[in-house]
């Protein structure tokens, strides 16, 4: 469950920052969309584990960061795919000199 709601939460940032880019005197979508992205990171996941780790504590450790791989999957594909699904049309985002 927690990584089928981590996926949703990171396509929505990515969904929803396309119209509230539109327009001359608004942010880019990458500025709309960071502030989400940042919000979801697990680094709590990972710190977590990790320091479990150096304290010694191998099994207690290792068990803790097999379920950091399917949250991050998620972060990483999420604002891809709402990226997709709500493409930029304002030409705003792409490098000088590429066709809209």
């Amino acid at each position: 469950m927690t990584t089928g709601a981590t996926f949703v939460a990171a396509v929505v940032p990515a969904v929803a920052a396309t119209p509230l880019s539109q327009g001359p005197r608004r942010p880019p979508r990458p500025i709309l969309i960071l502030p989400g992205f940042f919000a979801l990171t697990v680094g709590s996941l990972g710190t977590r584990g990790l320091t479990t780790l150096a304290g010694g504590h191998v099994v207690d450790g290792l068990t803790g960061l097999p379920e950091l791989v399917p949250v991050v999957t998620a972060l990483a594909v999420g604002p891809g795919l709402g990226a997709a699904l709500v493409p930029d049309r304002s030409g705003r985002g792409e490098p000088p000199g590429q066709p809209n």
